[in-house]
């Protein structure tokens, strides 16, 4: 896992090829990218996340998005 909540100004995550099973983004509202293929996470809450503009979740990982 990988904790990124104390980085709430944080614009950029890559974290792809990491076998992350859970990624909490719920602090990181300012993300414009997000880079995360190649993890075991099947669902990925985006929906606080007005700015994000870049979103690579690889092709088959993530089963079920949440977003606005």
């Amino acid at each position: 896992s990988i904790d990124l909540s104390h980085n709430k100004k944080l614009e950029c995550v890559v974290c792809e090829d990491n076998q992350l099973t859970s990624l909490d983004l719920s602090h990181n509202i300012k993300l414009k990218k997000l880079w995360c293929k190649g993890n075991l996470f099947t669902t990925l809450d985006i929906s606080n996340h007005k700015d994000l503009r870049e979103l690579f979740p690889g092709k088959k990982e993530i089963i079920r998005w949440i977003a606005a």
